[in-house]
């Protein structure tokens, strides 16, 4: 006799699924923060629309093990401005404990634990606990085919190049947002958020042929339009980071 097991069990409730975000990390650069709440406004009145309703990490990585922070006023500074931080990166135990204690989680190492679950490796120990002379070659990353589009991207539209670079023949419209983990070439317009080397690629670089984008990143580093030379918009441009610096040079 076959028994049905599935005949008293309940509906699915949840499916858990990886999926790829884009979210703004701010670096605490000093654990005075008399004037925090008064440089964030400033930021945020710049670009009011791009800050609205923003996941946020606070990175830590700039502080010493002796800096204390006020994490509970740190949120609700920037929860009053429309950034919901959520995590932590780097800082020591005692500033680990302290933004545990104010409902924020640790992400310090998130990404190589990322990387296994992209590429679905049969192993319960993350790959950084692996010595790099142990793991077998077929671990290593490979590097994708360049991603390319030839049709606009639209406001609303989001493109993401997974491993390699991505060409855009046409424009990048305002509101629309385009991400690559290599390079990105726009060949048209480009009006929308533009963010190359996300899984960290500091030499990943973003060309386009009429520049008036929104935001540039490289390597998690951004611009906002409001902080770009006037003389650039409406140019062919090219995007390098240089010691956590962003440069923008006409071609």
């Amino acid at each position: 006799m076959v028994v049905n097991s599935n005949i008293d069990s309940p509906p699915k409730t949840f499916q858990l699924k990886g999926s790829m975000v884009t979210v703004m990390v701010m670096e605490i650069l000093q654990s005075d923060l008399s004037e925090f709440s008064i440089q964030l406004n400033q930021k945020v009145d710049a670009a009011p629309e791009f800050f609205q309703d923003t996941p946020l990490v606070f990175n830590l990585e700039k502080l010493t093990e002796q800096d204390e922070i006020d994490f509970n006023s740190l949120i609700d500074t920037c929860r009053a401005n429309g950034l919901f931080p959520f995590a932590v990166k780097g800082g020591s135990n005692q500033q680990l404990t302290k933004a545990r204690s104010a409902g924020l989680v640790s992400i310090s190492g998130a990404k190589a634990r990322e990387k296994s679950l992209d590429k679905e490796i049969p192993s319960k120990e993350p790959v950084d606990d692996i010595p790099a002379e142990e793991i077998p070659p077929q671990l290593a990353p490979a590097k994708l085919p360049t991603k390319m589009v030839t049709q606009p991207i639209r406001s609303g539209q989001q493109v993401y190049a997974k491993g390699g670079d991505l060409v855009v023949l046409s424009s990048v419209s305002e509101g629309a947002e385009i991400l690559a983990d290599g390079n990105i070439h726009v060949y048209g317009a480009l009006r929308g958020r533009a963010l190359a080397g996300v899984q960290g690629d500091e030499n990943a670089r973003i060309f386009c042929s009429n520049f008036d984008a929104s935001l540039v990143s490289i390597a998690g580093v951004y611009l906002l339009n409001d902080d770009i030379e006037k003389n650039l918009i409406g140019k062919s441009a090219q995007i390098t980071l240089n010691k956590e610096q962003l440069e923008i040079n006409g071609l």
